[in-house]
């Protein structure tokens, strides 16, 4: 598996700047903010495609350097949910660790944005087959 390092910054080549997020105010009785100076759209790893699918999301929970702690995974193709206490595939390697799975319109590619903390800060990059 390779990995690609992803700041989350409009510098990136996979993200592109201006997602269409309400602006400041109240959505549904919900206050808001303007997520677009914020955010950015994810693209494909891989061709560089900006029309990303969740396929299945991945949690770890566990205390620091333990071997056993919960995961959840929830698979939204086969309508399933499955838990653990397995940490075998956290994408931390010490804490905890969130997986997306995505495939892409443009390409027939599928790669993971991970999410993981270590030592307080908190990365995120891509898990490339």
């Amino acid at each position: 598996m390779r990995l690609v390092t992803t700041a989350v910054r409009s510098q990136s080549p996979h993200l592109i700047d201006a997602a269409p997020y309400p602006a400041n105010g109240m959505v549904d009785g919900k206050r808001t903010r303007d997520l677009a100076a914020d955010s950015a759209t994810l693209t494909c790893p891989h061709c560089g495609g900006e029309q990303l699918h969740q396929l299945a999301v991945e949690v770890y929970f566990r205390k620091e350097d333990a071997s056993h702690g919960i995961n959840a995974s929830v698979f939204g193709t086969a309508e399933m949910c499955h838990t653990s206490h397995s940490q075998a595939r956290n994408p931390s390697p010490r804490r905890d660790g969130v997986r997306i799975r995505f495939s892409c319109e443009h390409c027939p590619k599928e790669s993971s944005l991970a999410i993981v903390q270590h030592k307080g800060d908190t990365n995120v990059f891509w898990e490339m087959a």
